[in-house]
């Protein structure tokens, strides 16, 4: 990410402007979440590296009561909220899941769309959010179960050995392997991308944000990780010096219908006022794919099944190209 100092320091001030608006009460409880949350991470190997490199990057980490997810990052403005709502232990997972997000962006591999740059095609944006999507879920869920089945141990239990690098490999198949989230993914990132080109206005996913706050998010760019190059999807599998998780996929693997097929086109069509005219942009996206006006489009995902599910969605709802 090309950090923004500018920008940086004026989302920071207004983060504080928004804390100093909270009562004496409702930042002691947030601390001592944050704290609580601090002291299990590190219980884990991997997590204490994570909150190790949070720390000494000056990520902040706050508690949200306005969103519904687990938690989030905000790209290029390292910060970090954690859901109010959530449990204690899920929030162990989900301040792992985030750090990895902020530290995919310090190494220039969390893609970041910016209205002043050059936007990638639609489908290569879903798949670099498939690939980091998995990095982070992989670490997240690596390190929340390593912690549980610690804090099982202290009370009498028998924790189990987990090889480190086989969870998280695991669980980086175990991403694309599971429909349903990927299928999440799929859909907030199209709607993301729509919004970006001015396609449809679209309301923040899980709620929004409570520390939402005016900045020209324009300022901020990162071409994220090139899923044309499987080398730069490998180094998602960095662990701080401590190998590779990713070195034991095969060669190629990034072509491999796992990872780069079968994309949730079909549940745009539930919403016809906002989301056909998403699918209908994206059908005229991947024609020009179909009809070799740009042949280098393809090399994105060479998949004949996902071209062939696309012109079926394409002929079935009778949407222009």
């Amino acid at each position: 990410m090309g950090y923004n100092k500018k920008v940086q320091k004026e989302w920071l001030a207004n983060i504080a402007d928004i804390l100093s608006d909270q009562n004496d009460e409702r930042r002691a409880s947030d601390q001592k979440r944050i704290h609580a949350v601090r002291e299990m991470i590190v219980l884990d190997p991997l997590g204490r590296k994570l909150l190790d490199w949070a720390d000494e990057n000056g990520i902040v980490i706050l508690v949200d009561n306005q969103t519904t997810s687990g938690g989030y990052y905000v790209s290029g403005l390292n910060t970090i909220g954690l859901s109010g709502m959530d449990k204690d232990y899920n929030l162990v997972g989900a301040l792992a899941h985030e750090i990895r997000h902020a530290w995919q962006d310090s190494e220039g591999l969390l893609t970041c769309l910016s209205s002043k740059y050059p936007l990638p095609k639609v489908q290569e944006y879903m798949l670099q959010t498939r690939f980091f999507e998995a990095d982070a879920h992989a670490v997240g869920n690596k390190v929340k179960k390593s912690v549980i089945n610690l804090v099982l141990d202290s009370t009498g239990h028998e924790a189990k050995n987990l090889d480190e690098k086989l969870e998280l490999l695991k669980g980086f198949k175990a991403f694309f392997k599971d429909r349903s989230t990927k299928d999440l993914y799929d859909k907030i990132k199209l709607r993301d991308y729509a919004d970006r080109i001015g396609i449809v206005e679209t309301k923040p996913p899980f709620g929004g944000s409570e520390y939402d706050n005016e900045v020209d998010f324009s300022k901020l760019h990162s071409k994220g990780v090139d899923v044309n190059d499987e080398n730069s999807i490998r180094k998602l599998g960095s662990l701080f010096g401590d190998g590779n998780y990713l070195d034991d996929l095969p060669e190629n693997f990034h072509r491999n219908q796992l990872y780069c097929g079968d994309f949730a086109f079909s549940s745009l069509i539930k919403d016809k006022r906002e989301d056909s005219r998403i699918l209908d942009y994206l059908m005229q996206d991947f024609d020009m794919a179909l009809t070799g006006k740009k042949i280098e489009h393809s090399k994105i995902d060479p998949d004949a099944v996902l071209f062939r599910r696309v012109k079926h969605l394409q002929n079935k709802h009778k949407l222009k190209s």
